[in-house]
């Protein structure tokens, strides 16, 4: 993903120690920063360390978005524009996470998390859905059902379009694009190609 955006690896790596000098209480307090940094750098950082901030960045919006801790101090809400940001980023987080899961083979594990965060954006928060419907396209693709999978990365594309940021409807149509012209579907990948044009 980084590497689509014509960032080297070199480039990468120098972000890694740059972030990796952050106080963990730093990086463990900015859900968004543990997010970006995961997104980034999950092609050349341990694994590991990409599960590690999504956790910590997972922990502190679970706390912001539950009801029950904000039970007893009804004046710090979470205004609702706020509390659909964050809605946002952690449907992103579980999309990410079943990304992770994918590539390291465990497409159960992965399907079953691209349902939680489809499930929690529910047609609300578009980037979320974005992500985890690209995250189920490669599930499905490595489950080698190509159809589904082409299906799965068109509706990503739709969702992509539909939410007006264009850096993330031609990330979208650009994976698209890897699916249909591994499938043989030259003309859908040429219409797509036209789409980013």
């Amino acid at each position: 993903m980084s590497q689509a955006w014509g960032v080297s690896y070199h480039t990468l790596a120098f972000l890694q120690q740059w972030v990796r000098q952050l106080p963990a209480e730093v990086m463990h307090a900015r859900p968004l920063l543990c997010y970006a940094s995961s997104v980034l750098l999950f092609q050349v950082a341990p694994v590991s360390t990409a599960y590690g901030w999504l956790d910590a960045a997972g922990a502190i919006l679970t706390t912001a978005l539950d009801p029950q801790t904000h039970a007893d101090a009804l004046p710090t809400m979470l205004p609702s524009q706020m509390q659909q940001e964050q809605q946002d980023l952690f449907g992103a987080m579980l999309g990410l996470r079943a990304i992770l899961r994918t590539l390291e083979g465990d497409g159960w594990s992965a399907l079953a998390i691209c349902e939680q965060a489809l499930t929690l954006t529910d047609n609300v928060i578009p980037r979320s859905q974005i992500v985890a419907t690209q995250a189920l396209a490669w599930y499905i693709s490595a489950a080698n059902d190509a159809v589904a999978a082409v299906q799965s990365a068109f509706q990503a594309v739709s969702l992509a379009q539909d939410s007006g940021i264009a850096a993330l409807a031609l990330n979208t149509i650009g994976a698209a694009i890897t699916y249909t012209v591994g499938t043989g579907q030259l003309h859908e990948a040429q219409c797509l190609t036209q789409q980013a044009i």
